[in-house]
């Protein structure tokens, strides 16, 4: 069986419990997401955003340039996981709090196989 590797099918993956049973390829793609560099990133960066945020507040929370910050909520906009709330505000929308909750999932179900010796 082939898995795709693509975000939005291991988002897809991650709602519908993949490998559900199958404890050591349901490791296997524990391990793939949390070691993700993309899925990493994504999730810590949406984490700091707790209420409305601004570009320079996002920027200074994340160490990033503003131009950067920017450039990084837009793309977020336009994935969904962020939407804006004003002119210049930016907060969490309910498909970046879906991602927050299923990549927190994903990382205690790893931690508890990591405990279990899997």
């Amino acid at each position: 069986m082939i898995v795709s590797t693509d975000f939005y099918s291991c988002i897809w993956f991650l709602e519908n419990n993949l490998f559900e049973g199958h404890e050591e390829n349901r490791m296997k793609f524990l391990t793939y997401i949390i070691n993700n560099h993309f899925f990493s990133i994504l999730y810590k960066r949406l984490k700091t955003i707790n209420s409305i945020i601004t570009v320079e507040e996002f920027a200074k929370e994340n160490n990033l340039r503003t131009d950067t910050a920017r450039m990084y909520l837009n793309r977020n906009i336009k994935r969904g996981f962020i939407k804006r709330a004003g002119k210049g505000l930016y907060e969490i929308s309910v498909t970046g709090k879906k991602f927050i909750t299923l990549y927190e999932s994903a990382l205690s179900q790893y931690l508890i196989a990591v405990k279990r010796g899997l």
